[in-house]
């Protein structure tokens, strides 16, 4: 399963919801989390059971330090999942250092780059398949 988790604010959570409905359309099991998901008591309730992937929204990156922060709670709670930190209209390179910094898997900066990386054209439609994530270079 993806989760699509928010951020920062309202509209994170809505870029994330976006991601999981397309990402539903390709045939992957996929649920969106608001940005409070990201706090203490939002990640205790997290259920880690069957997540391969989370997918950050951010449109407003200008906080680094809040990323980083956020990878590191999904990551303690989430430990085999893979993060991808989608830095929406961000320039690539600089969303891709970003992902670095904060120990992401994979960047994206468009919803398409993000489905791409998650539901490669080559999926199938089985609703129960975990994403196959390629390897990170």
């Amino acid at each position: 399963m993806v989760l699509c988790v928010g951020g920062r604010s309202a509209l994170d959570d809505a870029a994330s919801l976006l991601l999981a409905h397309l990402l539903q359309r390709q045939g992957l099991t996929a649920r969106m989390a608001g940005f409070d998901t990201l706090s203490v008591a939002g990640i205790a309730r997290l259920d880690p059971e069957r997540i391969g992937v989370i997918c950050l929204s951010y449109l407003d990156v200008s906080s680094p330090a809040h990323l980083r922060f956020a990878v590191r709670r999904l990551r303690r709670r989430v430990p085999d999942a893979k993060v991808l930190v989608g830095c929406w209209g961000q320039d690539p390179r600089a969303a891709e250092e970003m992902a670095k910094s904060a120990k992401g898997d994979f960047s994206a900066t468009s919803l398409r780059d993000a489905v791409d990386i998650c539901a490669p054209p080559s999926a199938g439609a089985d609703p129960d398949r975990l994403p196959d994530v390629p390897k990170a270079a």
